[in-house]
């Protein structure tokens, strides 16, 4: 009973295109050292090598990211925002400016969680990437409802090609907000 129920699971997963247990999944994923990242301010660099962290990158863009800038905690207080791999899972780490030590670290997820099949032949690939989002566009998603007003950044934390959350710090507090679908 429990081989057949294997050899199901695993059918199942092949029709649906899931990665199974039996395929290598997180050579999937690229990754990039910090040091990749010249625009980075080296205080943030070196903490990051230091944790020895490397930078997923997504199918979806060729150059460089998943790191970026934005008025994340306040307007008018730039800050860095970095996915950081360690061991299997990613987490964004908020930065000031030139500071050595992350400010909050939000949204830690397997990386694997983030691993799908693309294109005609099935290819895995990761799929998670971070971008700045505006206050005018995260205004223009919830301006029908009576909710907090917007005037900084936030951070969009995509699954890509399938959904994504704006995370907006709101008086010290991070809140998740529906982002693009």
């Amino acid at each position: 009973m429990k081989v057949l129920l294997s050899v199901f699971y695993l059918a199942a997963a092949a029709i649906q295109g899931v990665p199974t247990k039996s395929e290598p999944l997180l050579p999937a994923v690229k990754r990039l050292a910090p040091s990749a990242f010249r625009q980075l301010p080296r205080s943030i660099s070196a903490y990051l090598t230091r944790r020895r962290c490397t930078i997923p990158q997504s199918f979806e863009q060729r150059a460089p990211h998943n790191v970026i800038t934005g008025e994340f905690i306040e307007r008018g207080h730039p800050a860095w925002a970095v996915l950081c791999s360690r061991e299997g899972r990613s987490a964004i780490l908020l930065f000031k400016r030139n500071s050595s030590r992350p400010l909050a670290e939000l949204a830690e997820e397997a990386d694997q969680n983030y691993l799908q099949a693309i294109g005609p032949n099935g290819r895995i690939a990761y799929s998670r990437r971070i971008n700045s989002v505006r206050p005018d566009e995260i205004l223009g998603r919830y301006r029908a409802y009576d909710g907090p007003s917007f005037d900084h950044d936030g951070i969009d934390d995509a699954f890509a090609e399938k959904a994504s959350v704006v995370r907006y710090c709101l008086a010290g507090h991070w809140l998740e907000l529906a982002g693009a679908e």
